[in-house]
């Protein structure tokens, strides 16, 4: 169970407990109401049902603690006793006022045969538009709830990842193949899980179809996953030594990158375009519009991790794809050096899945297979030092926060 399912209970239970100390109040104005639809609605109504329905939702959601599998099914139905539960008072309140507002324009106005039509119609409309608001605040549980779990997945993905690093230049080759598979299998469940498809304990190959018929990785791709997995298998459950190479450990890891740079684009709407120009973000637009002013301009070679001075290219929007994966890719930007080369620049602001090295590979197999093209990585935020030098390492340009506000200030 992740932390947001954690805190959304905890709060269900202190809203149920913040009821019961308001009981002695209710004891004495319990029986005040007002009329709807024919009907009295007392405060004692909705106090009774406020606690019914967190207590159902605090009960279902209980539940969950039983296992370690995901119920989707309970959880929908927690998260609608509880949107139920957080929309029910300021229903009620707006419910009173317009019966108070009504009745006060149709004793100015003198016709109090429309008071209850009025009312009936208007509460009809409140509770449509009630009715609205509870399926939204549903749909944001679940959105949230799937986000908490892909930041978990990604989580355990970055130290395998890292692990599966070490482990190869170690010498553990056999044991590089087991954790790069561990790496792949953690990927494809993110993405389903990203894309709200159940995948409760499925085992890898039922997972690796589930992700092809997604269309999240290529048949080709499909394939080689497949062989890994063969090999991953024949290692683990083999009862004789499986010797592995360090060009299948290296294969392996090379695999791993690919899998994580198709998972990235399938998950960063930012990262595949349609061409037609249009910016994604506000920082996307700051960029363009930066190194606009800047273009063929030289800058010390510091501010993009680089030891010489650097020539900006003449930037534009990105409109001519790029081959990756079988996939048309465009970037977030695009540019012409002076020396006719092309520039794919990409432009992140928040956190990068694994580390930051998905995109990064991505951006290094663009570049080894289109020698013209060099890659600019702008992120707009701290990174780590070993994001930087595995981005300097594949040749790319990168820079950080520090040195995008220094490239602002050049600029002006």
């Amino acid at each position: 169970m992740n932390e947001f399912t954690k805190n959304k209970i905890a709060f269900a239970v202190a809203l149920l407990a913040a009821l019961f100390t308001i009981t002695p109040i209710i004891s004495d104005i319990g029986s005040w109401g007002f009329e709807v639809f024919s009907l009295t609605l007392q405060v004692n109504h909705i106090y009774y049902f406020l606690s019914g329905v967190l207590t159902l939702s605090v009960y279902i959601y209980g539940l969950q603690f039983l296992t370690e599998r995901q119920f989707k099914q309970l959880q929908v139905t927690g998260d609608i006793f509880y949107a139920i539960a957080l929309v029910s008072p300021p229903l009620y309140v707006s419910l009173y006022l317009l019966t108070l507002s009504i009745n006060l324009v149709t004793k100015l106005l003198q016709v109090p045969f429309a008071t209850e039509i009025l009312i009936n119609i208007l509460s009809s409309i409140i509770g449509a538009l009630a009715t609205q608001l509870i399926s939204r605040i549903v749909k944001a549980f679940g959105r949230k709830d799937r986000q908490a779990r892909v930041e978990n997945i990604q989580k355990e993905e970055d130290a395998i990842l890292i692990r599966a690093k070490q482990l190869l230049s170690d010498g553990y080759f056999d044991l590089t193949i087991v954790e790069c598979f561990k790496v792949i299998e953690l990927t494809l469940r993110k993405a389903l899980v990203a894309r709200d498809i159940q995948v409760g304990r499925t085992n890898p190959k039922a997972l690796m179809e589930k992700a092809r018929h997604q269309e999240l990785i290529s048949p080709e791709l499909f394939e080689r996953v497949d062989s890994l997995r063969d090999l991953r298998n024949s290692i683990s459950h083999s009862r004789e030594d499986v010797s592995v190479t360090q060009q299948q450990a290296e294969q392996a890891l090379a695999i791993t990158g690919k899998i994580l740079a198709a998972i990235e684009s399938s998950l960063e709407q930012n990262s595949f375009s349609d061409g037609d120009g249009k910016f994604e973000s506000k920082i996307e637009k700051e960029v363009f519009e930066v190194l606009q002013k800047l273009s063929g301009r030289e800058i010390p070679g510091y501010l993009l991790g680089s030891e010489s001075n650097v020539t900006l290219p003449k930037v534009k929007r990105a409109d001519e794809p790029f081959e990756f994966d079988s996939n048309l890719y465009y970037g977030d930007l695009q540019g012409i050096g002076i020396d006719d080369s092309k520039w794919i620049i990409e432009v992140r602001s928040a956190y990068m899945k694994a580390g930051g090295y998905s995109i990064i590979d991505r951006l290094s197999t663009i570049q080894n297979e289109s020698p013209k093209v060099k890659s600019w990585l702008i992120v707009v935020e701290k990174i780590s030092k070993i994001t930087k030098e595995h981005a300097i390492q594949h040749g790319i340009y990168f820079t950080d926060i520090a040195s995008w506000e220094e490239i602002k200030k050049l600029s002006k």
